[in-house]
């Protein structure tokens, strides 16, 4: 399901399969094996067409806010958790965030009650609060 279209990129909702064990630890004519579950998770896969980048001049732009979104652990900032490439595009696995951005419900609500109000505006600060003594 399509998430979000940028200018050189898309998100993506995507289902990641993670096999807990290695294919070599796995023993198939084992009674065991069907204890053995594959783990599945939810993510936003951003993918970057790297033509579109290089032509907008944001390679370093991308390069940056992956080593970045690698670096930051953080409750209220977005979760890295992997990147590849192909010939054509960069992916970049994030958390996936289910209620969206903020604005839309700011405007559907018109107003958020205080006790919303300062727990989105607690986030907002801690945010950049965080990245200033990093």
């Amino acid at each position: 399901m399509m998430v979000r279209c940028g200018a050189f990129g898309s998100v993506k909702e995507v289902k990641c399969i993670k096999d807990p064990l290695p294919d070599f630890l796995i023993v198939p004519s084992s009674s065991a094996d069907t204890n053995i579950k594959s783990v599945s998770y939810r993510v936003a896969l951003k993918i970057i067409n790297k033509k579109c980048a290089h032509k907008m001049k944001q390679e370093e732009h991308v390069v940056n806010e992956k080593r970045i979104l690698q670096a930051l652990h953080f409750p209220f900032i977005i979760k890295y958790y992997f990147s590849f490439k192909d010939n054509t595009n960069l992916y970049i696995g994030l958390e996936l965030i289910e209620g969206g951005e903020l604005f839309p419900h700011l405007r559907e609500a018109e107003r958020f009650d205080d006790k919303k109000a300062k727990f989105y505006s607690a986030q907002i600060t801690l945010a950049p609060e965080y990245l200033h003594y990093l």
